[in-house]
């Protein structure tokens, strides 16, 4: 099961840090109901022109929903709201 990012969303937080915003999908296998098109949300902080991974840099979520248009709007509120990655999971969470 392989992972691809479809989309990009950027903002700028903290001076000149980024925060990115990637919706990804994959293929996954559903019980009764077969192969389906999963979208999740990888989100990530910059520290200038370089990235320095700290653990609430990142933050991945592989499958929020089958749903594109869902998880666009999810993605797209996260950026509007500049959502830092360490608050990702309790902002999805509350939104579905």
């Amino acid at each position: 099961m392989s992972t691809i990012a479809i989309r990009e969303r950027k903002t700028n937080v903290k001076g000149k840090n980024m925060c990115i915003y990637k919706i990804t999908s994959m293929v996954k296998e559903i019980p009764d109901a077969g192969k389906v098109t999963v979208y999740g949300i990888c989100a990530f902080t910059t520290k200038g022109l370089t990235y320095e991974a700290e653990e609430s840099d990142f933050c991945f979520v592989s499958d929020i929903s089958d749903s594109f248009e869902r998880v666009e709007m999810i993605a797209k509120t996260l950026c509007d709201n500049r959502v830092l990655p360490v608050h990702i999971r309790d902002v999805i969470e509350d939104m579905l």
